[in-house]
């Protein structure tokens, strides 16, 4: 074949796409995507290095809506978004039920606390809910729901990928320091479950208040909050 008649054979075949992707420009199939967030207040900072995101999820849900209209001109789809953000005082479950019937995929991105709320709604029964910030381990036992699923790890699913990792390791002696919060409790419970999963030893245990101390330092903290024990990994 020569090489005029190979540039012909491209050009037909690029022809031809660009005739089925306009031929299928008006049979597309719309699948309509909702992200629902609530502003959050702003924590106390613990670093100038890890700084509070309040549209934290959002820039990515446009990215994927924008990679996956790309890829939709040549599978006959296109994806539409509708983000809604509801102010602190806001009322979630007033935006939900307003998002219309039309949408059956919702992103939240919403407390723990609010994902079994919003999934019970009688406008929720129809449509799929994509937890996308969430490890409670309830909600992926007991309380589950059929319409939802969880994008992200469990406490329990981190905690033994931890285990896993400190047995290959080795690290078998563990002291483990637990924080203040109710999440810091939680992930607490997970770690002492995966250690006994796994034959880990926890030989110490200690609270951690967390205060907001200027004067105090890791460097001259550690040492002395974990002094007299033997241990692998604190």
């Amino acid at each position: 074949m020569t090489t005029m008649s190979k540039k012909f054979q491209v050009l037909l075949t690029l022809v031809g796409l660009l005739w089925l992707c306009t031929a299928n420009a008006a049979d597309k199939q719309i699948i309509k995507i909702a992200y629902l967030s609530q502003e959050r207040a702003v924590p106390a900072a613990l670093s100038n290095l890890d700084p509070f995101i309040q549209n934290k999820g959002q820039l990515g849900a446009e990215l994927a809506i924008s990679d996956n209209n790309t890829t939709g001109q040549f599978t006959g789809q296109h994806y539409e978004l509708k983000k809604v953000v509801v102010p602190i005082d806001g009322d979630l479950v007033q935006a939900f039920n307003q998002l219309g019937d039309d949408i059956g995929l919702v992103v939240l991105n919403v407390n723990s606390a609010q994902i079994n709320q919003l999934a019970d709604l009688p406008a929720a029964q129809h449509k799929l809910l994509f937890d996308a910030v969430s490890r409670d381990d309830e909600l992926r036992g007991a309380n589950c729901r059929h319409h939802v699923l969880h994008l992200l790890p469990s406490r329990a699913m981190r905690a033994d990928a931890l285990a896993q990792y400190m047995l290959k390791k080795r690290w078998q002696k563990w002291f483990l320091v637990v924080g203040p919060t109710s999440e810091d409790q939680l992930f607490a419970a997970a770690i002492k479950r995966a250690g006994k999963r796994f034959g880990m030893k926890i030989v110490a245990e200690k609270a951690w208040d967390n205060t907001y101390d200027a004067r105090r330092t890791a460097q001259s903290d550690v040492p002395v909050f974990t002094q007299g024990e033997d241990y692998d990994v604190l």
